[in-house]
């Protein structure tokens, strides 16, 4: 059984909320339905989220939040040292602790130590998170622990059920990414200039992903390639570092792509708002799709998309054996072929 071991939660007096989610771009995408709710049910209160920097840009400038608070986890440093890392957290959580927070919530499923750490350096008198097991030396950083589910839930359900001793509920919860107006009308400017054809829509290919998540790259140049011959305008997407898996697709396809560089998280928001369908593994582009309101058709691994599914309607998952590989050509195309005629 958990119990809170800290004062008890008295939802009429809270003013300051932190909410804490220290993973990757498409964990803190799923983490926006809570923050709405969070502002709804308290609006005048002062509601910030601390996010590793790589995450920043998912929350930037999120209507629902006042501040957005970031730090550099040390292997992601140019001298990739600690003592930096260090330094930078001890100013960082100066500034939290001098706000003075009521509540904090460690927003991730799964407690672990660095959540843990980062809770309970918030100087929060209430820190909510999910309860961490029974033996674990940092439990006492959690002072009113939640239940984990039974059941299989989405992330974003799992985040809004953190908030129920609060109080707070959502009806219609949906995803929250602020859109870039410059940045989409420079997407599109660049899409007509590389040729892209204004009587087609246009379907982006995001072919980079964990290899546990990875589709062959003769399967998207085929599905690229049949797609083209629907009427598609097809767009290879190329993220910082991808030339390689990219190129191993174009150099398959029997029609030549539009090859696009993302140079950024907001190029990539940017692209995708302006594409029909985002063909996709698991992983950050699926939820950054989604977000912008992008139907996606979203091959699965290992993840589990009862889980970490593109969150909304539209979409179409294809899941098998928990291998990306076993998803077929006919199965990717069939797939493609619902969501372009709205039957998603």
């Amino acid at each position: 059984m958990n119990k809170a071991v800290g004062p008890p939660l008295d939802a009429a007096r809270v003013r300051k909320v932190l909410v804490i989610r220290n993973d990757n771009i498409g964990d803190v995408l799923c983490t926006t339905p809570a923050l709405t709710a969070l502002r709804r049910r308290f609006p005048t209160a002062h509601l910030a989220i601390l996010v590793a920097s790589y995450a920043r840009e998912a929350v930037a400038g999120n209507p629902d939040v006042d501040e957005v608070l970031a730090y550099t986890k040390h292997k992601h440093r140019p001298d990739g040292g600690r003592l930096g890392a260090w330094r930078e957290m001890a100013r960082l959580f100066a500034r939290i602790r001098a706000r003075r927070y009521d509540v904090a919530v460690a927003m991730r499923a799964h407690f672990s130590g660095s959540l843990g750490w980062l809770t309970l350096l918030s100087g929060a008198p209430c820190r909510i998170g999910y309860a961490p097991p029974p033996r674990h030396p940092l439990r006492f950083c959690i002072t009113h622990p939640m239940p984990l589910p039974t059941q299989p839930a989405h992330e974003v359900e799992r985040c809004l059920r953190l908030l129920e001793p609060l109080g707070v509920r959502a009806e219609n919860p949906t995803l929250m990414l602020a859109r870039d107006a410059t940045a989409e009308a420079a997407a599109r400017e660049s899409l007509r200039s590389q040729g892209a054809p204004r009587e087609s829509a246009l379907v982006a290919f995001h072919v980079s992903s964990r290899r546990a998540n990875r589709w062959p790259a003769e399967r998207f140049a085929a599905l690229a390639d049949w797609a083209a011959k629907q009427g598609a305008g097809v767009v290879l997407v190329e993220p910082p570092g991808e030339a390689e898996a990219v190129r191993a697709v174009a150099g398959r396809m029997a029609r030549p792509p539009i090859l696009y560089r993302t140079a950024s998280f907001r190029d990539l928001a940017a692209l995708l708002a302006q594409c029909r369908i985002c063909v996709c593994c698991d992983g950050g582009a699926m939820h950054v799709a989604a977000a912008v309101g992008t139907a996606t058709v979203a091959i699965f691994g290992a993840a589990d998309p009862r889980r970490w599914a593109p969150w909304g309607r539209g979409h179409r998952v294809l899941w098998r054996d928990g291998i990306a590989e076993a998803v077929t050509l006919e199965e990717a195309q069939a797939a493609v072929a619902e969501v372009w005629n709205g039957g998603a």
